[in-house]
């Protein structure tokens, strides 16, 4: 089958102007016979603009570069679009989501009042004709679709294909910790802050964390701390050369997330997860759910959680090969790529 597809996908700052994550992630692996198109260079994305908080020049970037994207666009052909920049009354496309429109607003902003009206908009759009299938990262997406009124029939979960990678970490004296999140307060950096100065006194370890410190004096204790690594920001490509390849554990206790690739990423090392108790991480995470996960928001059962990771140098391989074998078998390319090809062929 020989079939040109044109993608469609907001811009990342995290991939250097290129597409956001999930995006990227299916450009970079198309299914068998399938040519992609798209434009590869994109603007120089300062990162404070597409970060998810609300402020006046977040909000002129997402609309300005949507409609860019969504002008830039020649709908000839069948279009694949991500998130919610692109939409078509007359002509084929596909729409490719991590979340419905009512998680996305009520997850990440709490907007409860103005949810309804959207997702009335929203759906029809996607119940149209013209949008051949809804394509949802997840069994949690794909109920929060259907809730928001999208036609079950539309649905299928195909999550982003992931390449399983070789870890080949040298063991330190201390294993090393890893925090990846732009966003302090929603990601909940101060969280790993706090689990690293308790167990520094009883169970010391490295921390690489990633992400903005936006409280100056926690940033300076950061910074003046050997055993701390600190990266305001760092591009996908570099947390892959210098993060990922170093790290015995990653921590994620965030607030809200709706498909943290972040955790797909470092399990595709082997690398064992601790994160926030939420339906999507649960899914990801798979039968590994309950060693890898704590209560949202609970500071003493990370710490706990966190000391038990790093005291069983045994357990933390157990955990990590069983998280490899979850992204072979249910995010590999192979996996993805067959059901998207069938998503394609009945599209067109």
């Amino acid at each position: 089958m020989d079939l040109t597809v044109t993608l469609v996908s907001p811009r990342s700052s995290v991939n250097q102007g290129f597409f956001r994550m999930g995006a990227a992630l299916r450009a970079r692996s198309p299914p068998p016979g399938v040519k992609y198109r798209y434009r590869e260079a994109g603007m120089n994305i300062p990162p404070r603009l597409d970060r998810y908080q609300v402020s006046p020049e977040t909000l002129v970037y997402w609309f300005g570069s949507t409609v860019l994207e969504h002008l830039k666009t020649k709908a000839d052909g069948l279009i694949h679009s991500f998130y919610w920049g692109y939409f078509n009354a007359w002509k084929p496309w596909i729409h490719d989501n991590d979340s419905s429109v009512s998680q996305y607003l009520v997850e990440y902003f709490n907007y409860d009042k103005i949810t309804t009206k959207v997702v009335k908009i929203v759906s029809k759009i996607l119940n149209a004709e013209s949008c051949r299938r809804v394509v949802v990262w997840s069994e949690w997406a794909k109920q929060g679709m259907i809730n928001d009124g999208v036609k079950d029939e539309k649905l299928v979960v195909i999550p982003p294909p992931i390449e399983v990678k070789p870890h080949g970490k040298t063991l330190d004296s201390k294993p090393v910790v890893t925090f990846i999140g732009r966003d302090y307060y929603r990601k909940r950096g101060w969280m790993v802050l706090d689990a690293f100065r308790e167990l520094q006194k009883v169970k010391p370890f490295k921390l690489i964390y990633v992400g903005e410190i936006p409280d100056k004096g926690v940033k300076s204790y950061v910074d003046s701390n050997p055993d701390i690594t600190h990266y305001e920001f760092l591009p996908n490509k570099l947390i892959h050369e210098r993060v990922y390849p170093k790290t015995d554990i990653l921590v994620l206790p965030t607030k809200a997330d709706t498909f943290p690739v972040t955790i797909l990423e470092a399990m595709s090392y082997g690398i064992p997860i601790l994160a926030s108790d939420l339906p999507i991480i649960r899914e990801q995470l798979g039968a590994s759910s309950d060693k890898c996960t704590f209560s949202r928001g609970s500071q003493v059962e990370f710490t706990e959680k966190l000391r038990g990771m790093l005291e069983s140098g045994k357990e933390r391989r157990i955990i990590g090969e069983a998280l490899r074998r979850r992204v072979e078998e249910y995010y590999s390319p192979k996996t993805v790529n067959a059901k998207l090809l069938e998503v394609y062929r009945q599209a067109i």
